[in-house]
């Protein structure tokens, strides 16, 4: 069986209420790269990746503590640097649309049940991997709610699609392999507006 998550059709992306989009104010780290559509944070100073600090693939409140200053990678950053980067703001009043995956290990569900909103989530996070007979990897640093993932959660469902998009086409949504997913609307909770 096709895995959804393997390449998503659209990554996640802010809908409303994001803070400033910058490229004049934060430099990268200067140890680290990554990819637009990525979640980045601010980290003594300057914009670090928000990475996954345990063997499975969720960003939980072990990544991104109450509090933390988070971002919206707009840019590719295919070399170390510590020159400014572009990013946009995430607020806790953002909200974010993005697929809806149970886990990285199952196939997406097609369509997410009304009855999710407001459930807290944690969030799942790809690793390059190479899809065979599509292009040769896609990055890491994608993200998305993990609906089997509430141990640590960082992200409450506002949102389902079938509210701001009723009549889903089959075809709309399929990724490389043919597949289609749920796309629901979050915020991240926990982020700083300081």
């Amino acid at each position: 069986m096709a895995k959804t998550y393997l390449e998503f059709v659209s990554q996640t992306r802010i809908v409303s209420g994001g803070g400033p989009v910058t490229r004049e104010r934060y430099t990268g780290d200067g140890a680290q790269t990554w990819k637009a559509g990525q979640l980045v944070k601010l980290s003594s100073g300057v914009v670090t990746e928000c990475l996954d600090n345990a063997s499975a693939a969720d960003l939980d409140t072990d990544e991104i503590p109450d509090g933390t200053i988070l971002f919206l990678a707009l840019e590719d950053v295919d070399t170390v640097t510590s020159d400014k980067v572009k990013v946009q703001r995430i607020l806790s009043s953002t909200i974010l649309e993005g697929p809806l995956l149970t886990d990285a290990s199952t196939t997406a569900p097609a369509t997410a049940a009304e009855s999710i909103i407001g459930t807290e989530y944690d969030m799942w996070q790809s690793a390059a991997t190479a899809v065979s007979g599509y292009r040769a990897a896609y990055p890491a640093g994608w993200f998305a709610v993990n609906a089997n993932g509430t141990a640590k959660p960082l992200a409450t469902v506002v949102d389902v699609e079938s509210n701001w998009n009723p009549v889903k086409d089959a075809n709309i949504d399929l990724d490389a392999l043919g597949e289609q997913y749920a796309r629901v609307r979050f915020k991240i909770t926990g982020v700083s507006d300081a």
